[in-house]
């Protein structure tokens, strides 16, 4: 029941005359009623004799806009009042059902209901519930198998239930249900089974646990067609992947893994190249696997030919293909004669008419021993040096010429070497300088005719002998090959001078015997004799020369120095400047061995100063500076004197011994030799084991000893005359 609150209105009256009745009765008052309900609003009220249209007599309608509200009107569950008696929804004449839901569940009991405009507590709507007791059991509630009917459709444990097992045909009778047909039950309907593992129904051998092939058919119904199938294949890992695999790793699969190869046999999987059937090459590797390393089926291999006579050529018709040469074979086939070594290409060409260089030709220009052909313009058998023909073999060689070039003027029969003036010395100008070569003597005295204001240069480039007549040749020399310079009555008689310049340059082994050497001068190098090679002083006289550089010699020799019978005095080497310096200067210098007999050096002076007072000067070497082992017999050094202006600063007075030993003996000696360290030797630097020992050797006495001692490096060491001792390179002498 709902209650209604009354409004108070003000009730106005309409501004109107006074209603005056016909029959002097009093007027009526009427209601306005504009819902035509019979009933109008107390407060729009009129008085009038007779009730003006849309105006009735009753009042008390509550609501005039509604037909079905006025006083007395049934009462609706539509929330007005519509009897107008101030109560809403009271006294319904046909209330809402509402059914009990005792047990929560929304759903209610149709057997218990109650009437009201609104829902009651613990009511609902719904009548459909089966059991108000369970809140479970309930239209729309999940249905189980338990004999209860849970959803209220009548039935109890139906399809519906949720826990209704699927029940599956075996179609194949294998034991295994079809997993893509099944029919949901409580029970099983007759014939099925709950398995539904089976894949293929139509089949009795696909099924869980069937043996599984390499084939396109999953049997065993594990999704994978061939995973643990009973007959997989073998397949061999295949790391670079060129299509082979090995041994040392392997996969069982039906189809091929990623990485594997159905091949083995690879011996060597890191390498694509390397495989059965690979490209061979003649290298240290076995290419193809078959175990085998420079195949002569290799790419590469080459042809060997046969070489019966080890030449080194080998037959053309005849040959093999190998990587690496055979016994017997050769890696040319271009011999013309296989059964004679010496004879095949590039062999020496000999002049017997045989084509030994395998090139068609015999008795060739270029034969080993071919000779030079020269004019003969006077036809007396001799040819002209100055007019070469050709190479030829003996008997071949082009006319008019000959295999001979010693004649010495070709427009003169009776001038050749048969004739007077072409082979035999006569020294009676003093102009005659005669070369011995090929045709015997060559007399080339103008060539060699100087001034001492102008000497001459003469290049000497073939190995050669030179002997010079009695007088002094202002010249300087050039040997470039093997050369012997002598003379016809020594030295005393017979002199080269340098006139001021280098007396001798030699580019190989050189003698020099029975002439004197003065005159020279140079800065660098020796001035009277330098050069590479050995040399050989042989009853020589080298003196009045002079060094002028910090490192410069009288003689220097890059190899062995060979004195017999030499005499080497009077020459001077000497440096000066202003700031410090070291000097290498000396008389004689040797890299090689260095062996004297029976010869003087004496009275030779070696200086190095430095002219600032506060500068200093060091000189290394006095008459020999020896960087090989020396030996002397019967040779004396005497009267040499090396100095620097310094204390201490002048080593070596007669030999200055950089590492090698020395010996001396045989009536030889130092004396009167002055330096300021070691007078007679200073050793430098001692090699390990070696040694300088005397044997009858005088070292000097008195006013004739070495100053200011006679051995020195290590520590000093002085002896005397005829002295027999032994130093060792620690020093120490016994």
């Amino acid at each position: 029941m709902r209650l209604c609150l009354p409004l108070l209105l003000l009730i106005g009256c309409d501004d109107v005359a006074p209603v005056v009745c016909g029959d002097s009765a009093e007027p009526t008052a009427f209601y306005r009623d504009d819902d035509g309900d019979g009933f109008g609003l107390a407060e729009r009220v009129r008085f009038a004799c007779e009730a003006p249209v849309g105006f009735v007599s009753a009042p008390g309608d509550c609501r005039d806009d509604d037909p079905a509200s006025f006083p007395g009107a049934p009462e609706q569950c539509d929330w007005w009042d519509n009897d107008c008696n101030g109560v809403i929804d009271d006294d319904v004449a046909e209330p809402t059902v509402w059914y009990a839901d005792a047990d929560g569940d929304g759903y209610g009991d149709p057997g218990n209901t109650t009437g009201a405009c609104d829902v009651p507590a613990g009511f609902v709507a719904d009548f459909s519930d089966c059991s108000d007791a369970d809140a479970e059991i309930h239209p729309g509630a999940d249905e189980y198998c338990d004999d209860v009917d849970q959803d209220c459709d009548g039935a109890p444990d139906d399809a519906e239930s949720v826990d209704a097992p699927l029940w599956h045909e075996d179609a194949d009778g294998d034991g295994f249900g079809d997993r893509f047909a099944g029919a949901a039950a409580c029970a099983n309907p007759g014939g099925l089974l709950e398995d539904a593992s089976d894949c293929d129904d139509t089949d009795a051998d696909i099924h869980p646990g069937a043996t599984e092939l390499c084939d396109t058919t999953d049997r065993d119904c594990d999704g994978d067609a061939t995973a643990n199938a009973a007959d997989p294949l073998t397949w061999y890992a295949d790391a670079d992947l060129d299509g082979y695999g090995t041994r040392r790793a392997t996969a069982e699969a039906c189809t091929q893994p990623a990485g594997y190869s159905a091949i083995d046999g690879d011996c060597n999987d890191n390498a694509g190249a390397i495989h059965p059937g690979g490209i061979e090459f003649c290298d240290s590797v076995d290419h193809d696997c078959d175990g085998e390393t420079m195949d002569d089926e290799a790419v590469d291999a080459v042809n060997w030919y046969v070489d019966g006579d080890l030449d080194g050529y080998g037959n053309p018709s005849a040959y093999t293909v190998a990587c690496e040469q055979p016994a017997g074979f050769a890696a040319t086939g271009d011999d013309c004669d296989e059964t004679d070594g010496e004879i095949h290409p590039g062999a020496v060409e000999q002049c017997d008419g045989v084509d030994h260089d395998c090139d068609g030709a015999v008795d060739e220009d270029d034969s080993v021993d071919a000779v030079a052909w020269y004019l003969d313009a006077d036809g007396d058998g001799f040819g002209d040096a100055s007019a070469f023909l050709k190479m030829a073999c003996p008997g071949s060689g082009p006319g008019p010429g000959v295999a001979d070039a010693c004649d010495c003027d070709d427009s003169r029969v009776r001038y050749n070497p048969d004739g007077l003036d072409c082979d035999t010395i006569v020294c009676s100008t003093g102009y005659e300088v005669w070369v011995d070569d090929a045709c015997g003597l060559r007399d080339e005295g103008s060539a060699y005719v100087g001034t001492a204001a102008a000497p001459v240069e003469v290049v000497l480039d073939e190995p050669t002998t030179v002997t010079f007549c009695d007088g002094t040749w202002y010249v300087n020399l050039v040997a470039n090959a093997a050369t012997t310079l002598t003379s016809v009555n020594g030295a005393e008689v017979t002199t080269l001078d340098a006139a001021g310049g280098v007396g001798v340059l030699f580019g190989a082994d050189l003698v020099v015997e029975g002439l004197a050497l003065t005159g020279a001068s140079a800065s660098s190098r020796g001035s009277a004799l330098s050069g590479v090679g050995d040399l050989v002083l042989r009853d020589a006289w080298v003196w009045g020369n002079a060094a002028t550089g910090m490192t410069g010699s009288i003689v220097e020799v890059d190899g062995a120095l060979d004195l017999d019978g030499a005499t080497i005095s009077a020459n001077n080497a000497s440096y000066s400047q202003a700031a410090p310096v070291v000097c290498s200067l000396s008389i004689l210098t040797a890299t090689g061995a260095v062996t004297a007999v029976d010869s003087a050096i004496s009275d030779n002076t070696v200086a190095c100063t430095a002219t600032d007072a506060a500068a200093a000067a060091v000189v290394h070497g006095g008459a020999l500076r020896a960087g090989g082992d020396v030996s002397l017999s019967g040779t004396v050094f005497s009267g040499n004197t090396v100095s620097s202006g310094e204390t201490g600063g002048a080593l070596g007075g007669a030999v200055y011994l950089e590492s090698g030993s020395l010996s001396c003996a045989d009536d030889g000696g130092f004396w009167g030799n002055v330096a300021d360290s070691g007078g007679a030797v200073y050793w430098a630097s001692p090699a390990a084991g070696a040694t300088i020992t005397s044997s009858g050797c005088d070292w000097g006495a008195g006013d004739e000893d070495n100053a200011p001692d006679d051995i020195a490096g290590a520590a000093a060491w002085s002896a005397g005359d005829d002295a027999t001792f032994s130093c060792d390179s620690a020093g120490v002498c016994l």
